[in-house]
């Protein structure tokens, strides 16, 4: 019996040690791990390595040994210049992020080689490498589920791009990419992509495959075609964030309307002067940012936005909010900072659920009592206005509890 029981502690004793065994961590629990910063250190008691970050620590490869860390998980090497990876990163099984990113001299496609033996890699970053294409081999790493390429020199994204179709988040920020290619619509997972600061002009047709979309960012790429976008986009019917700031965008499209699952939409930054009267479409959007635009006055349509909470018009040029603004009874925080009002209109009382009033650099020389009384105010901005100091310390007395920047 003794015997029976050495043999099976001893058996649990090699499981452990076997890095096919050991525990794989959620991203709660591996927060709670220490994080070494010397793979010296690291080296010493290896057994107790889940994430190590060596960034800008200059390393032509990593040592064999690499392979004693059994449990480690989250690997960082940003800005290490590394020319190779060994082999031996292989045995590393419970591998789940690596940061490659600013390692431009780095031997890319052996090392993916090696990265898609590992069965738990989800996370990739591969910022800030002098990519001009799809690299090569990196869609061999067919399990990743998030993928960071930003800040490369990318021109072309080659179809290989379509084989990692359990990607849920992709990060294609500041390249130069002059189109897609068809094979993207195949990434059907996809939940969040970055695209801002590109050079493509169109999305492939495919793009309406991406049925799983929420995030979408396709700012400061003012050479879009936002008619072909918004044909696209108003298929995507789980799509909840879109950003569109800095395009020179003039004419919204009568397609952005239709994208009735947005929640939230910035278009700050843009040249857009006058809304539509559709508005009312987009039911279940709760933040709409349109600040920086040349708008001038507002279109009774606002007021159809029955879910939103945040409104910023900041820097709008507008005058006159008493036409639909007042009719949004689920607002939260308004910003009409920097513009021309000179009233606010008795209607605010309406505003019920207003936290945040932002009303800084603009020309009013009072605060009717309808926004003192508004019973949720917890912010309120009246700086470079023509309100008379008594009446801010009169407010002041009767909002001891409300924050008030004069």
């Amino acid at each position: 019996m003794r015997y029976i029981v050495g043999v099976i502690l001893c058996f649990n004793c090699c499981l452990l040690s076997n890095p096919i065994y050991a525990q794989l961590l959620d991203s709660l629990a591996l927060s709670e791990k220490e994080t070494y910063y010397e793979l010296e250190k690291a080296l010493k008691t290896p057994d107790k390595v889940y994430k190590l970050v060596l960034n800008g620590q200059r390393y032509t490869t990593l040592p064999a040994e690499i392979n004693t860390l059994t449990n480690l998980q989250e690997l960082y090497l940003n800005g290490c210049y590394l020319s190779s990876i060994p082999p031996e990163i292989q045995s590393i099984t419970n591998l789940q992020i690596i940061d490659l990113g600013n390692n431009p001299v780095l031997y890319f496609s052996e090392c993916f080689y090696f990265l898609s033996k590992l069965p738990h890699l989800q996370i990739l970053i591969l910022s800030s490498n002098q990519f001009v294409t799809f690299p090569e081999n990196l869609d061999k790493l067919e399990k990743l589920k998030k993928l960071d390429l930003s800040n490369n020199k990318m021109l072309i994204l080659t179809p290989e791009i379509g084989r990692l179709k359990n990607l849920e988040e992709l990060d294609f920020q500041f390249n130069q990419l002059i189109e897609l290619p068809e094979e993207f619509g195949n990434l059907i997972n996809l939940k969040k992509l970055k695209l801002r600061n590109n050079q493509f002009s169109v999305l492939p047709e495919s793009f309406k495959n991406l049925v799983s979309l929420q995030y979408l960012n396709i700012s400061n790429s003012p050479g879009v075609d936002f008619e072909d976008v918004f044909s696209k986009l108003y298929h995507l019917k789980n799509l909840k964030e879109l950003d569109l700031k800095h395009n020179q965008i003039s004419k919204l499209p009568e397609d952005l309307w239709k994208i009735t699952s947005l929640e939230k939409l910035d278009l700050s930054f843009n040249n857009i002067s006058n809304l539509p009267d559709n508005l009312e479409n987009m039911v279940q959007l709760k933040s709409l940012y349109l600040s920086f635009n040349p708008l001038k006055e507002l279109s009774a349509s606002i007021g159809g936005l029955s879910a939103l909470e945040e409104l910023s018009l900041w820097n709008t040029q507008i005058s006159d909010i008493s036409l639909g603004l007042m009719d949004l009874r689920n607002l939260r925080n308004l910003n009409l900072s920097q513009n021309i009002i000179t009233s606010i209109p008795k209607t605010i009382s309406g505003l019920k659920k207003l936290q945040v009033l932002k009303l800084s650099n603009n020309e009013l020389k009072d605060i009717p009592n309808e926004v003192i009384k508004l019973p949720e105010l917890k912010e309120l901005h009246l700086t470079n206005n023509y309100i008379p100091e008594d009446r801010i310390k009169e407010i002041r007395k009767i909002l001891p509890k409300v924050k008030i920047k004069y």
